[in-house]
């Protein structure tokens, strides 16, 4: 838009195209006032179209504008080929692709060497995944007259074959033809960029740069030259990144040893989150936790109520709650408190996960349901607990056939 203030800038087509980078730029109002100008002439069809693109993009479309925009179509069906071809134009911009060809293929057979038509059928057809033999002729057609965009489609049928030796060969030839024609240069480098020549795609890029020094896509593709040139260094930064993440492996591998009711393992990995550095409730509450699975529910309490005084934010993960209505139950025997514990518990959960209520809601209905069966159950410990607690991020503890006693010779899991 910025460059269509030249010679050309007040032609009917250049305003068309003004008006359809409006809509997609996000200015349906804007692109209405200058698409209305352009309602008569060669290019009406195509305005029409675009017009009509900007009412469906306002906030309130105005369904009897519509109406006139639809019935003005109609009487232009047989427009003159420009008025076609702007109509085709309109179509391609707004990704209607499907009503664009038919009209591009009957633009074709009339006037078969216009390369903006043949590069626009060409664009078309490889937009809706028909890369035939006649979308390169298409561009073929265009290039023959050196018409700019032929070479960058051509370049775009090879790229999408893979073939990197036959997109440089176009490429060296398009920059024969126009050195100064940046759209040459980008296809240029990611024609080296795809056969892996990395020095070569960097010269493209330098070239790039005497044309425009701080185009977008120029930047973009240096990025991806400096990942894939590195990609010797893959391995030391993939370890790098292992070393800096290793906190939360081990966590995960905690909640695994828990889930498993693997006690030994769990203390290993207890142990060692102890020398890091990591914020997850699972890591501040792993002594509990190992404590509550060996069956030590004193000490659990202990280290439980140390942790709310280091470190008071704790309380607002669900499975310090968790290990609160464990330690409730099996130490004070406190049905009141254990439901207290378990509500808590609901409440910080449904805090966390508002994004994912509807997902989780379910989980969670079967939490109080099978907390509350556990409370009421007098001697057999509920089977299959630990599936639920599974389910519910941060929650702690479960009863199972393996385990060390606590005070009250029942046996305590921590999930």
């Amino acid at each position: 838009m910025k460059a269509c203030g030249g010679a050309d800038g007040d032609s009917p087509h250049v305003q068309l195209l003004k008006g359809i980078a409006l809509n997609l730029y996000g200015k349906p109002a804007e692109a209405m006032r200058l698409l209305e100008t352009l309602r008569s002439g060669d290019y009406a069809l195509g305005a029409l179209y675009a017009l009509k693109h900007s009412h469906l993009l306002a906030e309130n479309p105005d369904r009897q504008s519509l109406l006139e925009i639809e019935t003005a179509m109609s009487s232009l069906r047989d427009a003159p080929v420009m008025g076609l071809f702007s109509a085709a134009e309109a179509l391609f911009f707004q990704k209607d692709y499907t009503k664009a060809k038919p009209i591009l293929e009957k633009l074709v057979k009339v006037v078969p060497q216009d390369p903006m038509i043949s590069c626009l059928c060409g664009w078309t057809d490889l937009l809706l995944g028909r890369d035939q033999k006649s979308t390169l002729e298409m561009f073929d057609r265009a290039v023959e007259q050196r018409y700019l965009d032929g070479y960058v489609g051509k370049m775009a049928v090879y790229m999408s074959r893979q073939l990197a030796n036959d997109m440089k060969a176009v490429s060296k030839d398009a920059l024969t033809v126009s050195f100064s024609h940046l759209p040459f240069h980008i296809e240029a480098t990611r024609a080296c960029l795809l056969a892996k020549e990395w020095n070569n795609a960097l010269q493209a890029i330098q070239n790039s740069n005497i044309v425009e020094s701080d185009n977008v896509f120029i930047l973009f593709l240096l990025a991806v030259h400096t990942i894939c040139s590195s990609g010797i260094k893959l391995e030391q930064a993939l370890n790098e990144l292992q070393k800096a993440r290793r906190s939360i492996y081990v966590v995960d591998e905690l909640r695994v040893a828990i889930s498993l009711e693997d006690v030994k393992e769990a203390a290993a990995k207890v142990k060692e989150l102890m020398t890091m550095d990591s914020d997850d409730p699972y890591a501040a509450l792993g002594v509990t936790l190992s404590n509550l699975m060996n069956g030590k529910v004193d000490d659990a309490s202990a280290q439980l109520t140390f942790m709310k005084e280091a470190n008071p934010t704790i309380t607002g993960y669900a499975i310090y709650h968790f290990a609160e209505a464990v330690i409730a139950k099996y130490k004070k025997n406190s049905y009141e408190q254990f439901i207290q514990f378990i509500n808590d518990a609901i409440i910080v959960h449904f805090d966390k996960i508002q994004v994912f209520f509807i997902v989780e809601s379910g989980a969670l209905a079967e939490v109080v349901l099978l907390a509350t069966l556990k409370c009421c159950e007098s001697v057999t410990p509920l089977a299959g607990e630990h599936v639920l607690l599974n389910r519910v991020p941060h929650s702690p503890c479960r009863r199972g056939n393996r385990g060390a006693r606590n005070s009250g010779g029942r046996k305590c899991h921590v999930m």
